[in-house]
């Protein structure tokens, strides 16, 4: 009898156990106060999914997933016989949605109903996301506003998007138009918004997307944006696929290991190629280098070939081959022994002045350098020397800026003019790409005249013999209470007048790029474009100048790319002293150019993932020596000087336009003219000190200094 009575107390267990249910009511909370108010628009979630665990002390984890039923209920049954109810719920994962008033973990009791609040910021019914999908070789979607990156040479990208529809089932259709600006389409896709089926598992009334092909070969910066009935923007950064490639230095004791005393160095040609494309690398300072590989099925051979004086060591590989895409980049070391370098050769470089004011009384920075050609890294030879840097009378030494390396001995020279730095070895830490900076911070006196030159003087002189000392000094002059402009590019020599003219002897021309983050955070990356002009030789490219370690990559076409990894360059608004970089190079013009030959520079600076920052361009134009010369033939007048109106300018040239600048670069006055003589009123001005600058019918331009009383 006890044998038949626990029987049938175990059966009516079993049985009760299998009608056990947790019932789940889900509904949108559409003004998350976690209550059900139907009165204010608010209903039941259809096909809406829910996970939920049952746990038990003894067992594994099961889980069950099912969706919610036309009336927003969802039921989950009981898994054995008398089985404790502690359990777990999860919400399905949303795109926006969120629940906060329910408890993740909790003991759930069978054969009750809970109601779980459900908010959603971007609706349920029109609730969906969109982004760009890459092909198959590296498949990428951008979903929520912020960057990605697109390799060049993948053949499109497409839109892709889903949708999701927890108010009935029946899907709606919407246009969908998407942009990118830079590109070449705009076109609408019909969008279906998805209404999820039974347990989750299948799409009611889902309808194909129409793809847009869209070709991207160009490199850039391209703002995606996808509006309608869903509104997305984010940014499509489309370069070359950056391959980390590893670092040289010069193993002077051929140990294979890079000692303490053994330097970095970028003597060697790195080059990379596929058939297709083409790239010419030259590392860092620090050794350090990176290719710039487009995306390419097709497999890539890096090379390595040491340059005069140097051999590859430590069994080195000359060759090595990788793929460009997503995550296999290609990373060797490259070991170099040195030979012999009988052609050492230091020079000294300047500068444009920056971060500040050069008017009277005003601070400002100036940075000058030296640079080390075929240094002569494992010779015991005595390689100390000094550098100097000879300021102007109107300007008064500061300080040494922080940013300079900290030498045994700074010291100003007697006169109080210059200032001398003596250095014990001149190969330490000279930048290969850069040589040592020594940055100085300055003031112009309050008694200098604005509108006058201000000309600094640099040098370094060594202790050994070099194969020439023509370049061991620089010198350069700058305007009295000239602007700084943050983002440009300069060349030297300059030239005659707006042209540029340079003689036709002129074998080289040297660019310095300056660039500044004027945002209000710092820049992690800065990368530089700069497409060489048909007539530069693009092999000759040296870099000589940098503010930061630079690595630069030159493709076949002349698309030289300066790469300022994890820069971290402080913006203007908080740090603005140290929110400037630049970088200098050199390099050779090709042989036997005509004359009346252009050649023209502008470079596209780019900050993180902000579009690009253009330029000016300067221009050099090949011309005979007489043919320069006579550029200074013509003459002109402004007058009266002092003046508090009018004012006449008069040249024995016809004058195409006059522009009136004040001591910030800014332009007050533009007047276009054709004629010998224009008036000029400057009644509307304050007093103070101006530019006029003059351009003729040559399109030559020359500047005078006015006083406004």
């Amino acid at each position: 009898m006890k044998k038949l009575l626990f029987l049938f107390l175990l059966l009516s267990s079993l049985s009760k156990a299998q009608n056990d249910t947790i019932t789940f009511f889900a509904y949108t909370d559409n003004n998350n106060n976690c209550l059900y108010e139907p009165g204010a628009g608010e209903q039941p979630l259809i096909n809406y999914c829910f996970n939920f665990d049952y746990k038990f002390p003894t067992l594994n984890i099961q889980s069950n997933t099912k969706s919610t039923d036309n009336n927003g209920f969802v039921k989950f049954p009981a898994t054995g016989a008398m089985a404790p109810a502690s359990n777990t719920l999860t919400i399905n994962s949303m795109i926006g949605a969120f629940s906060g008033c329910y408890s993740v973990t909790t003991n759930y009791a069978y054969n009750a109903t809970y109601s779980v609040a459900v908010f959603s910021g971007i609706g349920f019914k029109q609730a969906f996301i969109a982004g760009i999908n890459f092909d198959a070789q590296g498949s990428s979607i951008a979903s929520m506003p912020g960057a990605i990156s697109y390799c060049i040479g993948k053949t499109y990208v497409m839109p892709s998007c889903a949708g999701f529809n927890y108010l009935d089932n029946n899907p709606v259709f919407l246009p969908l138009d998407l942009t990118i600006s830079g590109g070449s389409t705009n076109q609408q896709m019909a969008l279906a918004f998805f209404a999820y089926g039974p347990n989750c598992n299948a799409n009611v009334g889902a309808a194909p997307v129409n793809y847009a092909n869209v070709e991207l070969a160009t490199a850039g910066i391209y703002t995606v944006t996808f509006s309608g009935s869903y509104t997305n923007t984010f940014v499509l950064v489309v370069d070359s696929c950056s391959t980390n490639a590893g670092n040289v230095f010069v193993d002077c004791n051929a140990n294979c290991v890079k000692d303490v005393t053994e330097y970095n160095s970028s003597d060697e040609v790195i080059s990379s190629t596929n058939g297709l494309y083409s790239t010419t690398v030259i590392p860092d300072y620090n050794g350090n280098y990176s290719v710039l590989s487009p995306y390419s099925a097709t497999q890539y051979s890096l090379t390595v070939t040491p340059n005069t004086d140097f051999n590859l060591a430590c069994a080195s590989p000359s060759l090595s081959t990788y793929y460009s895409n997503y995550n296999n980049f290609a990373s060797f070391n490259s070991i170099l022994n040195q030979t012999a370098a009988n052609n050492i050769n230091y020079s000294s470089y300047l500068e444009h002045p920056y971060a500040g004011s050069s008017v009277p009384g005003g601070n400002f920075k100036f940075n000058s350098y030296y640079y080390v050609a075929k240094p002569d890294y494992c010779s015991l030879v005595n390689n100390s020397g000094t550098y100097y840097i000879k300021l102007d009378p109107s300007v008064q030494f500061v300080s040494v800026d922080p940013s300079t390396p900290n030498y045994t001995a700074i010291y100003p020279a007697a006169t109080g003019d210059s200032i001398v730095w003596s250095i014990a070895d001149l190969r330490q830490s000279a930048m290969n790409l850069g040589g040592h900076q020594f940055v100085l911070n300055l003031m112009m006196k309050v008694t200098a005249t604005i509108g006058n030159n201000y000309c600094f003087k640099t040098g370094v002189i060594s202790q050994v013999t070099e194969t020439t000392v023509a370049d061991n000094t620089a010198t350069a002059c700058w305007l009295i209470g000239g602007p700084f402009d943050p983002n440009y590019i300069e060349v030297t020599p300059k030239g005659a007048g707006v042209q540029g003219y340079i003689p036709t002897s002129t074998t080289e021309l040297l660019y310095t790029i300056h660039f500044q983050n004027v945002g209000t955070a710092p820049a992690v990356n800065v990368k530089i474009k700069d497409l060489l002009d048909a007539d530069l030789d693009k092999n000759t490219l040296i870099v000589i100048g940098s503010s930061f370690p630079v690595q630069t990559n030159i493709d076949a076409n002349g698309l030289t790319t300066f790469l300022f990894d994890n820069i971290l360059l402080a913006d203007s608004t908080h740090d603005e002293p140290n929110s400037h970089g630049f970088v200098t190079y050199k390099i050779k013009l090709k042989p036997s150019l005509a004359v009346g030959t252009q050649i023209h520079n502008t470079a596209a600076i780019y900050f993180d993932y902000n579009a690009a920052v253009l330029t000016n361009t300067v221009l050099n134009t090949l011309q005979t020596a007489t043919g320069v010369q006579e550029l200074n033939a013509g003459s002109f007048a402004v007058y009266p000087n002092p003046s508090n109106g009018l004012v006449t300018v008069s040249s024995t040239d016809m004058i195409s336009k006059v522009v009136v600048i004040n001591v910030l670069g800014e332009v007050m006055k533009s007047i276009s003219a054709d004629s010998k003589q224009v008036l000029v009123d400057i009644t509307d001005l304050k007093s103070s000190v101006y530019f006029i600058q003059i351009t003729d019918a040559k399109n030559q331009t020359r500047i005078q200094k006015i006083v406004k009383e």
